[in-house]
């Protein structure tokens, strides 16, 4: 039979079987810090959202109204002026996350294209990007 043989690879443990093919795989898992907080953002929305705002205790929400209303955001806290729940405001910092990083990828994804030999347009690069990165949130 087949024993497993433990190899290390830079980016992950995988375990490789004798009798198999080895597969490399060159793509790297790369989780940022905006990645953690974009998970933690939308797991502490979806908890508030199932249970009534009134159990929260006072400190979490001025914690929760502290990173809302944090300077670092481009777009203003508008929910709060129309009275929505705490949830929809967290929404709305996560959109503004989520869309953020995806304009960082597509900027690292267009400079690692131009920098490669082969020339592409600009419709090109950007339908290239849009499906990789559909691609690639589908698969979380």
């Amino acid at each position: 039979g087949s024993k497993p043989v433990k190899e290390k690879n830079s980016a992950t443990n995988f375990t490789n079987y004798q009798d198999e093919p080895e597969i490399q795989n060159t793509e790297k898992l790369l989780i940022t810090g905006d990645d953690v907080l974009i998970e933690y953002v939308a797991r502490l929305m979806i908890a508030i959202k199932s249970i009534r705002e009134k159990l929260l205790r006072q400190s979490w929400k001025h914690c929760i109204n502290k990173f809302i209303c944090h300077y670092v955001w481009h777009t203003s806290d508008t929910r709060r002026k129309e009275n929505n729940k705490l949830w929809q405001r967290l929404e709305s910092r996560l959109i503004e996350m989520k869309e953020r990083r995806k304009r960082l990828l597509k900027s690292l994804y267009k400079n690692e294209v131009t920098a490669g030999s082969a020339k592409k347009t600009k419709d090109e690069i950007n339908l290239a990007f849009e499906k990789d990165y559909e691609t690639k949130e589908q698969q979380k």
